[in-house]
């Protein structure tokens, strides 16, 4: 069995579920009947470095770092958490 993965920062992010169960899920993302997604979910649990920056009218706002969790992944796109 796979060891759950260590986090590299405190967890900010109030799940529903366990940290183990959140980062046990591999495969392919359960749909709902009435999605229209074009391209299929797969789980991508991990963590991640984002970088945000400021928005365009607040260009002198330096950017941040801020730690995320990553939840599914798509073909055309990231589903991430963050607090």
């Amino acid at each position: 069995m796979k060891k759950v993965q260590e986090l590299p920062f405190p967890l900010e992010i109030q799940l529903t579920e366990s940290e183990k169960e959140f980062f046990s899920r591999r495969g392919p993302a359960p749909s709902a009947w009435n999605e229209t997604r074009r391209h299929p979910r797969f789980y991508f649990r991990t963590c991640i470095t984002a970088r945000i920056f400021p928005p365009l009218e607040s260009q002198d706002s330096p950017s941040e770092l801020h730690h995320v969790l990553a939840r599914d992944i798509s073909r055309s796109g990231l589903s991430i958490l963050h607090s």
